[in-house]
């Protein structure tokens, strides 16, 4: 089977994954050394560190991509963490089982869920009750006045401002918002986990509409063109396959149903939008969107209007 082929989009932020073999929890009791080196990794890549945790069997690391590869970054990290790991538990062979996995951001919506994400990884795993207690993930680096280093300073307070509700906030508001967009991310998991709650009041998530503006600014010039090329790939995804990946992307609880029976929410709508934008993008008619969102054509012009 031929290798996965990895991206080389300089500018885009992505998220990453690395799991140890057999979901040994190897990284245990050594997580501050781990996690160091995650944060040392960038004096030989150019890469931005945004995010990170260690957890007990696995890493997750959120950076954007410099004019380097991202191997630049992740193959001298994971050689060390490696050794390190067979040094420490008398290891032989391969430490992690397989290549590492790379998650491209693509919107503002999608590189906020990443932080959040990993942040939260400790608090879904029951090892901390919130993100900020758990010693080895940079959340508190995150929303912290410093950092310690510069480069990474600098991509965590552009990746900060994502989180701006308004074009005036400072960095400190804007580690306000995060935490309030956590504190909702915590509430739709919490419902996620419960199996029926079909009738259950969704909370609309914190209106970001500076960080949107930062995002267009920031990112989107690099990752416009891998949109379009993804875009194009999926001329023919169904609309069903399609609307699963924008509510994957905005509220993974939500379902087709959910979003098809006309829902008024601040997160149906978002979801209604985003469905419209990119099913009009790859050649869907407004007939065929009012059909399938079941709203009425008048709905659809709306929201084609404002693309």
């Amino acid at each position: 089977m031929p290798r996965h082929h990895r991206p080389h989009l300089p500018g885009v932020p992505f998220h990453i994954t690395a799991r140890i073999q057999c979901g040994e929890k190897r990284f245990a009791g050594i997580e501050q050394t781990v996690a160091a080196m995650i944060r040392e990794a960038g004096n030989r890549s150019d890469a931005g560190l945004i995010a990170y945790a260690v957890m007990p069997n696995h890493l997750h690391v959120v950076l954007q991509q410099g004019a380097q590869p991202l191997a630049s970054y992740m193959q001298p990290l994971l050689r060390r963490v490696a050794l390190l790991v067979r040094r420490t538990h008398d290891w032989e062979g391969h430490v992690f089982e397989r290549r590492y996995r790379e998650s491209a951001c693509l919107t503002a919506d999608y590189f906020r869920n990443a932080i959040a994400y990993v942040h939260l990884n400790a608090v879904r795993a029951s090892l901390a009750t919130t993100a900020g207690e758990y010693r080895w993930c940079s959340e508190r680096a995150f929303c912290a006045s410093e950092a310690d280093r510069p480069r990474n300073r600098i991509a965590m307070e552009d990746a900060l401002r994502v989180f701006a509700r308004d074009d005036q906030d400072s960095l400190l508001q804007c580690a306000a918002n995060y935490s309030a967009f956590v504190a909702w991310r915590t509430t739709m998991d919490a419902r996620a986990a419960i199996p029926d709650s079909h009738g259950w009041h969704t909370p609309a998530p914190p209106v970001m509409s500076a960080g949107d503006d930062h995002w267009s600014r920031r990112y989107a010039p690099f990752v416009r063109g891998e949109v379009e090329r993804r875009m194009t790939a999926t001329r023919r995804m169904d609309l069903r396959d399609l609307a699963k990946i924008v509510m994957r992307e905005i509220d993974p609880a939500m379902t087709l149903d959910d979003l098809r029976q006309g829902l008024s929410t601040r997160v149906a709508c978002d979801v209604r939008e985003r469905v419209v934008q990119r099913a009009v993008a790859v050649g869907y008619t407004g007939r065929a969107l009012s059909s399938f969102l079941r709203v009425s054509p008048a709905t659809i012009s709306r929201l084609r209007a404002g693309l």
